[in-house]
């Protein structure tokens, strides 16, 4: 599992919503069409030198994969804008988009 899951558990645990961290596990392993990329030890490395350009390591994973795996964030992150090869969307615009369709 990459980075991201592992952050959305430790802050479910940090307030100590098992509950809720449970149920978040439960629900993406049902998700249709849902890809889960494994991170392997080159690509950590290789994500400190995505750091360069003033992400923080999570940030920088993010970066590092969309890149990898010519993707787009979906993020409320304003840290992504202007980086070489990211294009952001918020979640309101693709909400806004699948209302159209």
């Amino acid at each position: 599992m990459t980075y991201s899951i592992h952050s959305i558990e430790t802050i479910l645990d940090r307030i100590g919503n098992l509950d809720a961290l449970r149920t978040f596990l439960k629900s993406i392993g049902r998700m249709k069409g849902l890809n889960i990329y494994n991170t392997d030890l080159r690509d950590e490395l290789a994500v400190i030198d995505e750091m360069a350009v003033g992400l923080d390591f999570d940030d920088a994973l993010q970066s590092y994969v969309t890149k990898k795996l010519n993707l787009q964030i979906i993020s409320f992150d304003r840290h992504f804008d202007g980086i070489e090869g990211i294009t952001r969307l918020r979640p309101k615009d693709v909400l806004s988009a699948e209302k159209k369709d």
